[in-house]
């Protein structure tokens, strides 16, 4: 599925009525004389806690399904059929089929194998994790 795909089918039925207002992948509301904007998502039924929404000024807003939250950059994934891990990508998480794997660990100066291109799908690199302050 491309980002374009995925796009759509979250925002659903009312991909046709907001197409035209996204800035990026969020709709932007304008209030314009007075008037709600006809995307607003209260006009187009949605609730509050269905939404992200980012206010610009005293007249218009962004606004995204929750379901679509990290859509931008894929949660931090890379499909591995548009972009290949770097010379210093080494210590890597890795999918297959969309769903996470495991750990990929590359040696420096290893190339990337037909074996990773072929078996996985998405990567990314190793989440490092942060202790706690106290």
């Amino acid at each position: 599925m491309t980002k374009q795909e995925f796009i759509e089918l979250a925002y659903g039925d009312l991909w046709e009525k907001v197409k035209d207002h996204l800035d990026g992948i969020y709709v932007k509301a304008v209030e314009i004389d007075e008037q709600t904007s006809p995307v607003d998502y209260v006009v187009l039924g949605l609730k509050e806690e269905d939404i992200i929404q980012v206010p610009l000024d005293y007249k218009s807003y962004l606004w995204i399904p929750k379901s679509i939250f990290g859509a931008s950059d894929n949660n931090g994934w890379f499909k591995i059929e548009e972009v290949l891990p770097g010379e210093s990508d080494l210590d890597l998480e890795v999918c297959v089929n969309g769903v996470y794997s495991r750990p990929f660990f590359r040696k420096p100066g290893n190339e990337i194998s037909d074996y990773f291109k072929s078996n996985f799908s998405h990567w990314r690199p190793m989440r490092k994790i942060i202790n706690p302050l106290y």
